[in-house]
């Protein structure tokens, strides 16, 4: 099990983007059926609204005014062949929300060992990161989640990363979204709407 939570760790790592956009003031709505939620940050409207992805595996909020990555862009923002599964991103691909589903067999009882393993490979990777959450939680149907939201450092700035570990027929989902520490405050209430409105639906 270490050893697949080692090379899942790898592959993970390549999920971390750079940037995020300009951002001043942060105030939210939600409609009544709950599809949807509309922030305004800095003047801008972000309309968060349900989608099914993976072969509608699972529903979340996402931006939408985000699109897919292209092929192309990913594989110079990830250049591993690990890269994610599928990417959303803005416009100027500076804010991403990714989501890598792996062949690795793993299941829910497995998912606070997985978190425990990876945050340990992470601060082995990143001893100066900076920790700003890291649990197990439970989902309204008593499923397990792992929980990580940290600060790690690039070249030229720091980056803003939170993302879920959740069991998904059998198998690991990372979902996660980053931007630079600078916008941290920012986009954090929205990263952590998205990443809690993730449901499964098998």
């Amino acid at each position: 099990m270490k050893k697949t939570f080692a090379f899942i760790f790898i592959v993970f790592t390549f999920s971390l983007l750079f940037g995020c956009s300009d951002n001043k003031q942060l105030k939210t709505v939600t409609n009544k059926e709950a599809l949807q939620k509309e922030y305004i940050v800095g003047g801008e409207k972000i309309v968060l609204k349900k989608k099914e992805l993976l072969s509608n595996k699972i529903e979340m909020l996402l931006p939408e005014s985000f699109h897919i990555m292209s092929e192309e862009v990913a594989k110079i923002k990830y250049p591993n062949e690990n890269r994610p599964t599928i990417i959303y991103t803005n416009d100027k691909t500076t804010i991403n929300i990714s989501l890598k589903y792996t062949t690795t067999q793993i299941n829910d009882s497995q998912i606070p060992e997985f978190h425990n393993s990876i945050k340990q490979m992470f601060e082995k990777l990143y001893p100066s990161a900076k920790w700003l959450d890291e649990k197990v939680i439970k989902t309204n149907d008593g499923k397990n989640v792992g929980v990580l939201e940290v600060i790690t450092p690039a070249i030229d700035t720091n980056i803003y990363n939170f993302m879920y570990l959740i069991e998904l027929d059998n198998k690991v989902l990372i979902a996660t979204f980053n931007c630079t520490e600078e916008k941290m405050d920012d986009w954090k209430p929205i990263a952590k709407e998205i990443m809690g409105s993730i449901v499964t639906t098998e």
